[in-house]
């Protein structure tokens, strides 16, 4: 997940599975403009099915610069936040009940479109917007970076294997990477098909040889990404004759389910669209779900450790609304039904973003048609040599052709003419 260009998207970023390593916090870091709200609940506080008081729920705020943010991520282990903002600074964090901890901060290159931690916390790769990924250390963040892989193109989303043999990436030009790592120059194959920009990727938890991504052409595909093959198309939008299809922008899975959740968010649109995703790459609309209605189109959304939907939306009256599966359906939760959710549903937080949604056709390739007027030009130019040609012809034929000769009074008038005295023989 990451914010695609300058205070123009919120995002939800989720903590990884409480208990799944060394924490016991369920945190959910809400990014706007140039701040970043935190709320943390500690697990082994609470039950499953009680809330837990307020006092086991930290919220804070911090703030990343001066210029908004462009990208958020936690790390798989849930102990380190890390974003970059517009100027191109890098901040990373540590998370605890004590709040977050500053490790430390640098300036990339470059503009980041997305940010990826390691399995084991080591390493932070950092996807830019000159199509290049940059390894940064996390233990120390100011040592210069290590180029691993590039594209020729804007890359737009990025994501790491289990066990971090592989890095996928996908850019501007239509094409899904998958490359090894950290040996990232040897390339195993590429996931082709996509006919514009590939804005979103997401690998399934619960299949993890699937990979699932969005783009500009309306569709979402399901790819074995280890071989690079298609397993299945889903078309979400058409193309009109003048207007372009509707972009994927919004992407996220669930991860318990026997047949995982597939939540996505098309361009301008206040809905959600969800799909159950099989073990042979089928996209199943959900028979009970297959929509959920909002409010406005929506800025970000995420799947919990527990399935619960987090969605942002530009609304005053609920910015942030969490919605529960059960069963095919999904149930809005209330705010009493989860600390986080009263916590974190701050407009003040959110406000500064409204009406500012990113424009997708920024992405697009346009042809220009200069051809017709070139060949239009030229047929004219060649129609002018054509004349000009035949009229010398035809001035040459004239000169050529052979004159009449003169009879005696003729030549006589011409003399008296030219007043020049004739002599005369005696």
């Amino acid at each position: 997940n990451f914010i695609h260009s300058a205070c123009t998207r919120v995002m939800a970023v989720l903590c990884p599975k409480p208990g799944s390593r060394e924490t016991r916090l369920q945190c959910l870091a809400l990014a706007c403009g140039e701040s970043v709200l935190i709320g943390c609940v500690n697990q082994e506080q609470s039950s499953a099915d009680e809330a837990p008081p307020t006092s086991d729920i930290t919220t804070s705020s911090l703030s990343c610069g001066s210029s908004p943010l462009v990208c958020l991520a936690f790390s798989p282990s849930g102990r380190l936040l890390a974003a970059c903002n517009d100027d191109k600074a890098l901040t990373v964090w540590k998370t605890g009940d004590g709040g977050l901890v500053l490790l430390g901060d640098r300036t990339v290159p470059k503009r980041a479109t997305a940010l990826q931690f390691t399995s084991d916390d080591n390493f932070i790769l950092v996807a830019d917007k000159t199509g290049e990924v940059t390894r940064y250390k996390v233990a120390n963040i100011a040592e210069e970076g290590e180029a691993i892989l590039g594209h020729f193109s804007m890359l737009l989303d990025m994501t790491l294997s289990p066990g971090n043999s592989h890095v996928i990436t996908c850019d501007r030009d239509e094409k899904i990477r998958v490359s090894n790592y950290p040996n990232s120059y040897n390339i195993e194959t590429f996931c082709l098909g996509h006919t514009d920009f590939v804005s979103v990727l997401c690998l399934c938890e619960r299949w993890p040889n699937l990979l699932v991504s969005g783009s500009g052409d309306g569709t979402l595909r399901v790819w074995e990404w280890l071989r690079g093959q298609l397993l299945h198309t889903e078309a979400c939008s058409q193309a009109d004759q003048d207007k372009d299809p509707l972009a994927v922008v919004q992407l996220t899975c669930s991860h318990e389910a026997e047949n995982p959740l597939v939540v996505v968010a098309m361009e301008s649109l206040p809905e959600l669209r969800c799909f159950q995703l099989h073990h042979d790459g089928r996209l199943i609309k959900c028979p009970e779900s297959a929509t959920i209605a909002l409010t406005a189109p929506p800025w970000s959304c995420a799947f919990d450790w527990s399935d619960n939907l987090w969605v942002c939306l530009p609304d005053e009256r609920e910015p942030l609304v969490c919605y529960k599966p059960e069963g095919e359906r999904f149930r809005k939760l209330q705010h009493q039904e989860h600390p986080l959710l009263a916590s974190l549903c701050d407009w003040e937080h959110f406000k500064g973003c409204t009406g500012k949604g990113r424009d997708y056709s920024q992405l697009r390739k346009r042809l220009f048609d200069n051809m017709s007027a070139y060949l239009t030009r030229k047929e004219e130019r060649l129609k002018t040599r054509e004349t000009q040609k035949l009229l010398e012809t035809e001035s040459g034929q004239e000169e050529a052709r052979p004159r009449a000769p003169k009879t005696a009074k003729v030549e006589e008038e011409t003399v008296a003419s030219s007043g020049v005295p004739q002599q005369t023989e005696l």
